[in-house]
Protein backbone atom coordinates (compact mmCIF):
# COMPACT_ATOMS: atom_id res chain seq x y z
CA UNK A 1 0.00 0.00 0.00
CA UNK A 2 1.43 3.35 -0.95
CA UNK A 3 1.47 6.29 1.45
CA UNK A 4 -1.22 8.04 -0.62
CA UNK A 5 -3.40 4.91 -0.64
CA UNK A 6 -3.07 4.67 3.15
CA UNK A 7 -3.99 8.33 3.62
CA UNK A 8 -7.02 7.82 1.38
CA UNK A 9 -8.14 4.76 3.39
CA UNK A 10 -7.77 6.75 6.61
CA UNK A 11 -10.39 9.20 5.31
CA UNK A 12 -12.91 6.36 5.34
CA UNK A 13 -13.56 3.66 7.92
CA UNK A 14 -12.45 0.17 8.86
CA UNK A 15 -13.90 -2.62 6.76
CA UNK A 16 -13.42 -6.28 5.84
CA UNK A 17 -9.90 -5.71 4.47
CA UNK A 18 -8.74 -2.80 6.65
CA UNK A 19 -8.26 -2.65 10.44
CA UNK A 20 -6.44 -0.05 12.55
CA UNK A 21 -4.90 -0.46 16.01
CA UNK A 22 -3.37 2.15 18.28
CA UNK A 23 -0.23 0.08 19.17
CA UNK A 24 1.38 3.01 20.94
CA UNK A 25 4.05 1.08 22.88
CA UNK A 26 3.17 -2.56 22.20
CA UNK A 27 1.20 -4.94 20.01
CA UNK A 28 -2.45 -5.09 21.12
CA UNK A 29 -3.56 -8.63 22.02
CA UNK A 30 -6.57 -8.38 19.72
CA UNK A 31 -4.28 -7.78 16.72
CA UNK A 32 -3.79 -11.54 16.48
CA UNK A 33 -7.55 -12.10 16.24
CA UNK A 34 -7.46 -9.78 13.23
CA UNK A 35 -4.55 -11.74 11.73
CA UNK A 36 -6.57 -14.95 12.14
CA UNK A 37 -9.65 -13.33 10.62
CA UNK A 38 -7.79 -11.90 7.61
CA UNK A 39 -5.92 -15.18 7.00
CA UNK A 40 -9.17 -17.18 7.15
CA UNK A 41 -11.11 -14.88 4.81
CA UNK A 42 -9.78 -12.73 1.97
CA UNK A 43 -6.74 -11.09 3.61
CA UNK A 44 -6.37 -7.44 4.51
CA UNK A 45 -4.30 -4.58 5.91
CA UNK A 46 -3.62 -4.29 9.63
CA UNK A 47 -2.40 -0.77 10.48
CA UNK A 48 -0.60 0.18 13.71
CA UNK A 49 -0.41 3.78 14.89
CA UNK A 50 -3.99 4.77 14.08
CA UNK A 51 -6.84 5.21 16.57
CA UNK A 52 -10.56 5.60 16.04
CA UNK A 53 -12.20 8.59 17.75
CA UNK A 54 -15.86 9.47 17.22
CA UNK A 55 -16.04 7.33 14.08
CA UNK A 56 -12.96 8.95 12.50
CA UNK A 57 -9.52 7.40 12.02
CA UNK A 58 -6.74 9.50 13.51
CA UNK A 59 -2.97 9.02 13.21
CA UNK A 60 -1.57 8.70 16.73
CA UNK A 61 1.75 7.07 15.82
CA UNK A 62 3.73 4.21 17.30
CA UNK A 63 5.98 5.55 20.05
CA UNK A 64 8.20 2.45 20.25
CA UNK A 65 8.38 1.41 16.59
CA UNK A 66 11.36 -0.93 16.88
CA UNK A 67 9.77 -2.88 19.73
CA UNK A 68 6.30 -3.03 18.18
CA UNK A 69 7.35 -4.22 14.73
CA UNK A 70 9.92 -6.69 16.09
CA UNK A 71 7.43 -8.20 18.56
CA UNK A 72 4.69 -8.46 15.97
CA UNK A 73 6.78 -9.93 13.16
CA UNK A 74 8.64 -12.39 15.39
CA UNK A 75 5.36 -13.59 16.92
CA UNK A 76 3.91 -14.25 13.46
CA UNK A 77 6.92 -16.45 12.65
CA UNK A 78 7.21 -18.20 16.02
CA UNK A 79 4.26 -20.58 15.63
CA UNK A 80 3.40 -20.05 19.31
CA UNK A 81 0.54 -17.53 19.22
CA UNK A 82 -0.94 -18.83 15.95
CA UNK A 83 -1.01 -22.41 14.68
CA UNK A 84 0.69 -21.49 11.37
CA UNK A 85 3.54 -19.18 10.48
CA UNK A 86 2.05 -16.08 8.85
CA UNK A 87 4.18 -14.16 6.35
CA UNK A 88 3.09 -10.56 5.90
CA UNK A 89 4.11 -7.68 3.68
CA UNK A 90 5.20 -4.82 5.91
CA UNK A 91 5.33 -1.08 5.22
CA UNK A 92 6.59 1.79 7.41
CA UNK A 93 5.44 5.37 6.99
CA UNK A 94 6.31 8.67 8.62
CA UNK A 95 3.23 10.89 8.57
CA UNK A 96 3.39 14.27 10.27
CA UNK A 97 6.43 13.04 12.22
CA UNK A 98 4.58 9.95 13.50
CA UNK A 99 5.45 6.35 12.69
CA UNK A 100 2.72 4.19 11.18
CA UNK A 101 3.05 0.52 10.20
CA UNK A 102 0.87 -1.31 7.69
CA UNK A 103 0.98 -5.10 7.44
CA UNK A 104 -0.76 -6.96 4.64
CA UNK A 105 -2.00 -10.34 5.89
CA UNK A 106 -2.68 -12.60 2.89
CA UNK A 107 -5.47 -15.14 2.76
CA UNK A 108 -4.08 -18.52 3.78
CA UNK A 109 -4.21 -21.49 1.45
CA UNK A 110 -7.13 -23.89 1.81
CA UNK A 111 -4.92 -26.60 3.32
CA UNK A 112 -3.51 -24.19 5.93
CA UNK A 113 -6.90 -23.08 7.26
CA UNK A 114 -8.15 -22.66 9.87
CA UNK A 115 -5.67 -20.21 11.37
CA UNK A 116 -6.36 -20.10 15.10
CA UNK A 117 -4.91 -18.79 18.38
CA UNK A 118 -3.15 -20.49 21.29
CA UNK A 119 -3.39 -24.04 19.92
CA UNK A 120 -7.18 -23.99 20.25
CA UNK A 121 -9.23 -24.40 17.03
CA UNK A 122 -12.20 -22.88 18.86
CA UNK A 123 -10.25 -19.59 18.70
CA UNK A 124 -10.63 -19.33 14.92
CA UNK A 125 -11.80 -15.97 13.58
CA UNK A 126 -13.29 -14.71 10.34
CA UNK A 127 -13.70 -11.17 9.07
CA UNK A 128 -17.22 -9.80 8.60
CA UNK A 129 -17.54 -6.11 7.83
CA UNK A 130 -15.26 -4.27 10.26
CA UNK A 131 -15.20 -6.95 12.95
CA UNK A 132 -13.34 -10.11 13.80
CA UNK A 133 -15.89 -12.77 14.70
CA UNK A 134 -15.22 -16.09 16.33
CA UNK A 135 -16.18 -18.96 14.04
CA UNK A 136 -19.28 -20.94 14.75
CA UNK A 137 -19.03 -24.70 15.11
CA UNK A 138 -20.45 -25.07 11.60
CA UNK A 139 -17.90 -22.63 10.09
CA UNK A 140 -15.03 -24.38 11.87
CA UNK A 141 -16.30 -27.72 10.55
CA UNK A 142 -16.29 -26.31 7.01
CA UNK A 143 -12.67 -25.18 7.41
CA UNK A 144 -11.67 -28.62 8.67
CA UNK A 145 -13.50 -30.42 5.85
CA UNK A 146 -11.93 -28.13 3.24
CA UNK A 147 -8.52 -28.72 4.82
CA UNK A 148 -8.69 -32.46 4.19
CA UNK A 149 -6.49 -33.75 1.36
CA UNK A 150 -9.36 -35.94 0.08
CA UNK A 151 -12.34 -33.75 -0.81
CA UNK A 152 -15.78 -35.31 -0.76
CA UNK A 153 -16.68 -34.03 -4.22
CA UNK A 154 -13.65 -35.79 -5.75
CA UNK A 155 -14.53 -39.20 -4.30
CA UNK A 156 -15.23 -41.99 -6.81
CA UNK A 157 -18.46 -43.89 -6.28
CA UNK A 158 -17.84 -47.21 -8.08
CA UNK A 159 -21.22 -48.77 -7.19
CA UNK A 160 -23.29 -45.86 -8.48
CA UNK A 161 -25.43 -46.79 -11.47
CA UNK A 162 -25.45 -43.76 -13.75
CA UNK A 163 -27.90 -45.36 -16.22
CA UNK A 164 -30.98 -44.74 -14.07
Amino acid sequence: MTRDALLARLQGFEWNDFECKRALRGVPDDAYKTVSAFANTAGGWLVFGVSEHNGRLEITGVEEPDRVQNDFLSTLRSGQKLNQIICVEEQRYSIDGKTVFAFHVPESARFDKPIYLKGDPRQTYIRRGASDEQCTVRELGRFLRDNDTQSFDAEVLPDLDVQR
